[in-house]
Order: structure tokens, then sequence, then C-alpha cells
């Protein structure tokens, strides 16, 4: 199987396209790397000016150290929701990071904080799937680049792909929707995922695909939890449901909130299982998040 998983890191070494003065960590390092896809454009929604190109500046988190010693990563890849962004997710990617991944996260062209943040702009999630074909081919061009940050960093063929809302659409869409979705991905894992809107990529969901993991806030009052609900109803097997109790739409994966830690120890259940092959890891996540009052559901485990 063909498998990506990409991961982020927090530290001292960054590149262009970053914010000012991220958050740092001693055993990470962020790069953010300024990829532009010249081949598609950008529409123009309201206050965002069309563009000849798909600007997606990808923030990537790596184990600090010498990179000898920490070759070869496989990836996670996170997909920002609607006015979301990849700095949202820094205590989500260092808790993945301190466990050995790296996870990688596109700002999305249109849908960002910084574009058009009264919604108009949701259209454009009919670009982000291919947005994410781009994303991993230059991460791999990179890997293989001798001269980048990344080179024998990560690998490409270990993907995990994570998405948040307007971003959990956009990972059900590109592995689940249409005639030829990516089902060569380790997994996949779909936080409150705005999949009622996915009408616009034909027929779906399909039920063959990766092995899927939801998380969605009970109190969510934006995406619906029947959103989660009515796929985990037909995707194969393995698959889970977990529900977080007292949570709302973006808490439990954005921030630094209690929530986010339990999110982050049932990832990486799916990756140490799916991933690393160790039998009963993502099970055991989800027994420790049922413990802490989750109701969780799991099929194939």
């Amino acid at each position: 199987m063909h498998r990506l998983v990409l991961l982020g890191t927090l530290g001292a070494c960054t590149g262009p396209g970053e914010t000012d003065d991220p958050p740092v960590a001693d055993d990470v390092a962020l790069h953010v790397l300024p990829f532009v896809d010249t081949s598609r454009p950008t529409e123009a929604f309201t206050d965002l000016p069309a563009s000849d190109v798909r600007a997606l500046d990808t923030w990537v988190w790596l184990p600090a150290g010498v990179p000898e010693e920490t070759r070869d990563r496989p990836v996670v890849l996170i997909a920002h929701g609607n006015s979301g962004h990849p700095e949202k997710f820094l205590l989500l990617a260092e808790l993945l990071v301190d466990e050995g991944w790296v996870v990688a996260a596109p700002v999305f062209p249109a849908t960002n904080r910084d574009g058009d943040s009264a919604g108009f702009a949701i259209p454009d999630l009919a670009n982000q799937p291919a947005d994410l074909d781009y994303v991993v081919a230059e991460l791999a061009r990179e890997a293989a680049d001798p001269g980048s940050v990344l080179h024998e960093r990560l690998d490409t063929d270990q993907l995990v792909a994570v998405g948040h809302s307007l971003g959990g659409a956009t990972v059900a869409a590109w592995t689940r929707w249409g005639e030829a979705p990516r089902t060569d991905l380790a997994a996949t894992v779909l936080l409150a995922p705005a999949t009622f809107l996915n009408g616009m990529f034909g027929e779906g969901p399909h039920g063959e695909g990766p092995p899927v993991q939801f998380i969605h806030g009970e109190e969510d009052r934006l995406v619906p939890l029947s959103a989660s609900e009515d796929m985990y109803g037909v995707v194969d097997d393995p698959a889970a449901l977990v529900v977080l109790p007292g949570h709302a739409h973006s808490d439990p994966f954005e921030g630094d909130t209690d929530g986010v830690r339990t999110s982050a120890a049932l990832i990486l259940g799916v990756l140490d299982e799916q991933v690393d092959g160790q039998p009963g890891a993502w099970a055991a996540a989800l027994e420790g998040a049922a413990a802490e009052g989750a109701l969780v559901d799991a099929r194939g485990l």
C-alpha cells in the first residue's frame, strides 16, 4: 500500500511564508515552505482577488535533532477548516511530533483565516482535494532534494490525512468521493467533517477507502453530529466514531485545550496501529477516551 503521513513540528528553524513569532518547543522544528501551484488559478471571492496560481504555504513540523537520527519519518497531513490556519494546530502538531511523527499543514488559498472569513469562499472546496495532491507531490520532491531542509527527513510513501470541518470535507472528498478517490493512504481522521458540502464531488461517500476515525464534539452547533454518524454508517471496516461530550466544533482540535490532548491521543492510536503496525493500539486509544467520558463506537478493530 502506498502510504503518506505528514507531521508538523515546532521549533527555531523557520522558512519563508511563516507568521510572526510562532511558538517554539525545544524538541520540534518548524519550517514554512512557500509552495505555489502555477497550473491552477484561484477564483476571486469578495475581498480576495483572483490569481493565476494557487499559493499553498505549507507548515512542516519535524522532530528536532540531528537529521540522520530522524530520517524518513511518516507524515500526518492536516487540512484546516474555513477561516482556519495551521497555526491553530500548534499543540496538536507538537503532541504528534513528540511521538516521532512529521506533520504538514497547507494554508488553503481562499478559505484560510486571512482570506474571506465571512464564508463566501466555501465553494473553493472544489479545488482543495487537488491542493492536497499538489502538496504531497511537493513534499516528496523536497524530501528527494539534497538542498532542501526536508531532504530525507520524511517518507511520503507513508501518509495519514487529518481534516477539520471544511478540511474534513476536503479529506473525505479526496479519499471517498467521485470517480477516482485516493485509497492509498494508511488512514484518515475526520474532525467534525462538513461532508454535507460534498455533493459537488459527485457520487459518495464510497464504502471502500482507508481506515477512518471520526471525532466530533457533542455540543457542535456548526457541523451536526449527523455528518459524522451518516458517513460512519457507510464506510468499510475498520472505522471508529468518537463523540466528545461538553465539546463544541473547534475546541477539541485547535488551541491549547484538554480536548486537543484527547484528540491527539486518539490520532496517535490510529498512527501506531495503521502505520507502525502495533496491534491493539487503536482500540487502546479508544478505550482510554471512553474512560474519560467519550462516547465510542468501533468496528473491525
